[in-house]
């Protein structure tokens, strides 16, 4: 089921404040096409099409998980509401037992509606568009290959995002000159944010000391 609206995110900004006005208006009226229609227009020019997936990407997190709020409250439904998180037996009506004839008929369960607040949403969604690639780019400074790097970014998942963000820092203080420094294009191919870190040498430029263990 489709929402009705759609999200925007402060940390959205970042990747079109610089748009002129007239793109900007634009890429308001691609984000309600890809909505309404979930198609986009193929006349955006490079950095509005740029613009439009970072923003796409977070309406699409949005979605899944209003699909998965409304199944679940949809089950809820069909066992009488929503469970409550530590059920405890209910204590009989005073004076009534187990061989009542006519028991006091039991409270209907909350009715289940399709309605889920924006509010649900927002955590997680947010995490899309916390570490666009205009960061990225500026903090791996090493701006070589940009436009293959960006195709590679836009395939990356959000939580590798999240870990290169990370990684960057002490991948860079191993290897402060950024000319012995991989490539951009060649660190998200290679996915060495998951590779370990090693400094080979201390700040005396000397061989680490051998650590022995203690008996």
């Amino acid at each position: 089921m489709k929402k009705n609206g759609f999200i925007l995110y402060a940390q959205q900004y970042e990747s079109v404040k610089h748009l002129s006005l007239e793109d900007k208006g634009r890429l308001f009226d691609a984000i309600f096409q890809y909505h309404i229609e979930d198609t986009t227009p193929d006349d955006l020019p490079p950095v509005i099409a740029m613009a439009l997936s970072f923003i796409k990407t977070a309406m699409d997190i949005d979605s899944e998980k209003y699909s998965r709020r409304i199944e679940a409250n949809r089950e809820n439904g069909k066992q009488g509401g929503r469970p409550p998180k530590n059920p405890i037996e209910p204590k009989k009506p005073n004076g009534l037992n187990g061989n009542q004839k006519n028991p006091i008929e039991p409270k209907k369960g909350d009715t289940v509606t399709d309605t889920v607040t924006d509010t649900d949403l927002l955590s997680d969604s947010a995490e899309s568009t916390i570490y666009p690639f205009s960061k990225f780019w500026d903090d791996y400074d090493k701006k070589v290959g940009k436009v293959k790097t960006q195709k590679k970014w836009d395939k990356i998942s959000n939580g590798d995002k999240l870990k290169i963000r990370d990684h960057i820092p002490k991948y860079k203080a191993s290897q402060p000159d950024k000319q012995f420094r991989k490539n951009p294009e060649v660190y998200l191919n290679n996915e060495s944010w998951n590779d370990e870190i090693i400094n080979a040498k201390t700040k005396n430029n000397e061989p680490e000391p051998k650590q022995y263990k203690q008996y």
